[in-house]
């Protein structure tokens, strides 16, 4: 079903390959939601090992923003020191971020503790991951990449106000060469009404927005996207405002959806990757579900496309 066979190892950080360079990268990523208050949340860190170095926190978004200094809580860091020995199984870093492996590829303890917020949730997953191997081809041309729809539960407590945590989403994990140097324009899409039905499309636009990778899951039977479109109704600042997308899959069903967005912020999470995150109200199947939207651009891209209104029919080169 995908390109790598997970096992426990790979829940933790991995030994860069010999001749890797400092762009070696791992990632590790959870999603979780209140849509009653229009907030999303993500917990990302990223791991440099030849530098030393880790990125990433916590971020809550909600309808009263869309910049890290109007989000309810955005702590992202960088360049802080790798602790000895650490084993992202059980892990605690700093600013009170914590990972714990509760079962192999399948269910994660995650969230953070300060004197700002308490999340405190758990991810255990509904469906088999898309594993993906680094191909020559965008969007995963150096990493080995871990997409996977769970259930999260728990509690988010921001400024001594409680909300209880119960939705479906997404966590992915990559290891492998990522460079800040070239980006790439993409959407990330997914809905889940239920824990036996839902898909999720990566898409790669060079003029017409195509499904590339994902899946869908439906009644207990999982397969690999092999095409599809997305297309996104943009605000006159450019950011979305809806989106179709339409999923197929190598047995020949499709996912056919169209999300309103409800709330949305933009990230500059790599010098190359801007993305305007949303939360959506998806119609999928016959129900509402709330779930993601992410819209990614090259920076010098989106500076185009504001600019002149056309996307250019690719990214820019890699200069090492």
């Amino acid at each position: 079903m995908s390109d790598y066979n997970l096992s426990t190892e790979d829940d933790t950080l991995h030994t860069p390959p010999e001749g890797a360079d400092t762009w070696w990268t791992e990632t590790f990523w959870f999603t979780f939601a209140v849509p009653e208050c229009k907030l999303f949340g993500n917990f990302y860190l990223y791991f440099r090992p030849l530098l030393n170095s880790i990125g990433g926190g916590v971020t809550l978004f909600d309808d009263t923003g869309t910049t890290p200094w109007e989000t309810p809580f955005y702590s992202m860091q960088h360049h802080l020191p790798i602790p000895a020995g650490l084993d992202m199984r059980d892990a605690r870093l700093p600013g009170g971020l914590f990972v714990r492996q509760r079962e192999p590829n399948k269910s994660f303890a995650f969230g953070i503790s300060n004197d700002e917020i308490d999340v405190d949730l758990q991810f255990d997953a509904i469906a088999p991951a898309l594993v993906t191997a680094p191909k020559p081809r965008p969007p995963f041309t150096g990493a080995y990449h871990v997409d996977q729809a769970g259930r999260v539960t728990g509690t988010i407590t921001l400024r001594a106000q409680p909300m209880e945590v119960n939705c479906i989403l997404m966590r992915d994990r990559s290891w492998g060469r990522r460079s800040d140097l070239r980006g790439v324009k993409a959407g990330y899409d997914y809905a889940f009404p239920s824990v036996d039905d839902g898909f999720l499309g990566l898409s790669l636009d060079r003029g017409e927005d195509r499904v590339v990778m994902g899946f869908i899951w439906r009644d207990g039977v999982w397969s690999k996207a092999v095409s599809g479109e997305r297309r996104v109704h943009r605000k006159d600042n450019g950011m979305p405002a809806a989106i179709d997308i339409e999923v197929i899959d190598e047995l020949g069903r499709s996912a056919v959806a169209h999300g309103e967005v409800v709330s949305q912020f933009t990230n500059l999470v790599y010098p190359s990757m801007l993305v305007h995150q949303s939360l959506v109200e998806w119609s999928y199947a016959g129900a509402t579900v709330y779930a993601e939207d992410q819209d990614v651009w090259d920076p010098a891209q989106w500076r185009a496309f504001r600019r002149e209104g056309v996307l250019p029919s690719a990214p820019r080169k890699e200069n090492r």
